[in-house]
């Protein structure tokens, strides 16, 4: 009996060393079991010997004292209890979303580039013979020296400029085969060139842009509209530029002034043979 006791205090010894102060056995870095049991940011949970586990807030991750916070899905906090903005992926919170940078155009128009002719100049160098608004920089030539400008070669010596339905044009010279008087035939000329008209008399070729009258629609580009004037007699062709008013769909509308006295009456809602996209007649002629 005396020996049973000796060891039963013995053992009891090694069970007291072997445990702590509530009765769970100690793992490697803890002090006291107890410390299992955490303080969460909403409360207090024990979830087991042993293992620490922190819980999120239910209400944001941030302090317990502002209940207001969420939590961004880039994991910061904003503050919904301010002004109701939340960031933005470009760092911006709040307020309207500029994502142009500037003004817009509406309609998909744009400005002339002139209104009158003394908006444009002349370009008359080693490649160019054209029209430009005046203080735009002239295209680049690599050509420095030449005998005789580009606008000479052509037979254009110190040609006017204009604007053209808010376009710089050098000015349109005569190509008008109605206007000649003389006997002589007109030149045959080589492709994309005119006979041009001096004096009531035909003068040498000229490359079509520069008339005021062309052979027919296929001599104008893209950015022109073909314009017939219609007599009992004859007709004739112009090209006239399309101007921003049109957005690109030419009528009556926006270029009737292209109808001069005394084709002024304007019609474009045939569709002549010739391609013209504008009808001039003359109901006297």
């Amino acid at each position: 009996m005396h020996w049973f006791s000796w060891r039963t205090l013995g053992a009891c010894a090694l069970l007291v060393s072997a445990c702590s102060d509530d009765g769970v056995p100690l793992v490697a870095g803890d002090t006291d079991g107890a410390a299992t049991a955490t303080t969460s940011a909403g409360g207090t949970t024990d979830t087991g010997p042993g293992t620490a586990v922190t819980t999120a807030n239910p209400t944001g991750t941030g302090s317990d004292s502002d209940p207001t916070a969420t939590t961004s899905p880039s994991g910061t906090d904003t503050d919904a209890g301010t002004d109701g903005s939340t960031s933005s992926p470009g760092g911006s919170s709040g307020g309207s979303d500029d994502s142009t940078g500037g003004s817009s155009t509406t309609g998909g128009t744009t400005d002339p580039e002139c209104v009158m002719d003394e908006d444009c100049m002349l370009v008359d160098d080693c490649c160019t013979c054209g029209a430009i608004p005046v203080g735009e920089e002239a295209p680049e030539c690599k050509i420095m020296e030449c005998l005789v400008s580009t606008c000479t070669s052509l037979g254009l010596d110190l040609p006017a400029v204009q604007c053209n339905f808010g376009t710089c044009e050098v000015e349109e010279v005569s190509c008008d085969p109605l206007t000649v008087t003389c006997d002589d035939l007109p030149p045959k000329c080589a492709e994309g060139q005119a006979p041009r008209v001096v004096d009531g008399c035909w003068s040498g070729c000229i490359p079509v842009e520069y008339c005021d009258v062309v052979p027919g629609c296929e001599s104008c580009s893209e950015d022109e509209a073909c314009v017939e004037s219609v007599s009992l007699a004859s007709s004739s062709f112009t090209c006239v530029p399309i101007p921003p008013s049109c957005e690109g769909m030419p009528s009556c509308d926006c270029l009737g002034e292209a109808c001069e006295d005394p084709f002024d009456s304007c019609n474009d809602g045939i569709e002549p043979k010739s391609g013209s996209e504008l009808s001039c007649s003359c109901p006297a002629c």
